[in-house]
């Protein structure tokens, strides 16, 4: 069913084959761009960043060989060297980076004994680090680049563009305000590029 709008897929993995194969599945399957989800946590201390940025840079290069549509990536802000490696993603094919995952961060009920995992929404502070890491990263990587996590208003979404976002992704307002939200950010971005002469 076409629905009139780009269908970008989310793939997360841990082997080279499960990367390769399901990338060829998405493709398949009528997906219109991939981003891949590098959500990993490193808890082995023998394994340096080094060791996993390389494998990440990898993976990016044998789903470029294996598919055509547009692949992104989806970071963390936890690397040494986060401009290095954006750079190093691009220069091995990823069309966009999003910046910056949320991770789950879970709690410890002292009564209960036990983890409690709850995903809260986000917050506009969380916007922040993400305005900080696009103004860095926009002038030296050769792809495009999303805002992802604390976008909840128009000025969100008008930061993000000045600090070098090409797009933004919103998912906790639109969950708390419903769709229709969209409209209404579309016309305060208009509202306020007309009266900025932009």
């Amino acid at each position: 069913t076409h629905i009139g709008i780009p269908v970008i897929a989310s793939l997360n993995c841990l082997t080279m084959r499960a990367w390769k194969k399901y990338s060829a599945e998405i493709e398949s399957a009528g997906a219109d761009a991939l981003e891949l989800d590098f959500f990993y946590v490193a808890v082995d201390a023998s394994e340096s960043g080094e060791t996993i940025e390389r494998r990440d840079v990898e993976i990016i290069r044998e789903v470029r060989n294996t598919i055509h549509i547009p692949v992104t990536v989806k970071l963390t802000p936890f690397h040494t060297s986060l401009a290095h490696f954006a750079r190093e993603l691009a220069t091995a094919g990823a069309n966009g980076l999003v910046l910056l995952h949320r991770f789950y961060e879970p709690d410890i009920d002292i009564e209960e004994l036990e983890l409690v995992s709850d995903l809260e929404p986000s917050n506009p502070r969380e916007l922040l680090l993400r305005l900080r890491w696009l103004a860095i990263i926009s002038g030296q990587v050769n792809c495009s680049l999303a805002a992802m996590g604390g976008v909840h208003t128009a000025v969100d979404v008008l930061k993000a563009i000045m600090a070098g976002a090409n797009v933004v992704q919103m998912v906790s307002a639109l969950v708390s305000h419903g769709p229709e939200y969209i409209r209404k950010l579309t016309e305060e971005i208009s509202s306020w590029m007309e009266d900025h002469e932009y």
